[in-house]
């Protein structure tokens, strides 16, 4: 079984407990901070979500390079969004997001925390981290097309809270999407 690493991922033997490869050996400033990584079937790649870098990457599991990242400073897909304008590559629209997940037809969906964790990169706290525009987090869908090098805003959903440390964005049998989050503040009587 995969799972995450700081930057990377380890497979470990779910019998023993063995690190049977460690694949933590990407720049920090490609992946940093993955809190989702998810093998493909389609192929000897995984989608790894760099929560540091406000980006997420295709990885090549075999040759152990990055095949493309969508997002971040290093991205290399414009980013269409939701009124069709382009943002360059090397621009964010989601920033310090979790559990990206590959759902299948070129959608991924994750959970937008919109914290900008930048400024706090180089002590690894959050204590600093800011919200951008003080917006709230949201659920997110993206559609890439891959050979364009173009990410499309699908869908979302803006909550009426801010989370910094968790959240997901998942994909029901029914065809809705589930959200959970872990909200800075709760109001009294919620």
């Amino acid at each position: 079984m995969w799972r995450p690493g700081p930057n990377g991922a380890y497979l470990y033997d779910v019998d023993t407990g063995v690190v049977l490869a460690d694949l933590n050996e990407f720049s920090y400033d490609v992946l940093n901070d993955v809190n989702h990584f998810q093998v493909l079937h389609d192929g000897p790649y995984a989608v790894a979500n760099s929560r540091w870098t406000s980006s997420f990457s295709k990885l090549d599991l075999v040759n152990r390079t990055v095949a493309w990242t969508c997002g971040g400073d290093r991205g290399d897909f414009t980013i269409v969004d939701f009124d069709g304008t382009p943002n360059a590559p090397g621009a964010s629209v989601f920033y310090g997001q979790h559990n990206l997940e590959y759902f299948g037809e070129d959608e991924y969906m994750m959970f937008d925390n919109n914290l900008n964790l930048t400024s706090t990169q180089t002590t690894g706290a959050t204590s600093g981290a800011k919200f951008v525009g003080d917006a709230p987090s949201r659920l997110l869908v993206m559609r890439l097309d891959e050979d364009a090098r173009v990410a499309y805003m699908d869908w979302e959903l803006k909550l009426e809270e801010q989370t910094c440390i968790y959240g997901d964005n998942d994909r029901l049998p029914t065809g809705n999407l589930l959200g959970v989050s872990w909200p800075m503040t709760i109001p009294a009587g919620a």
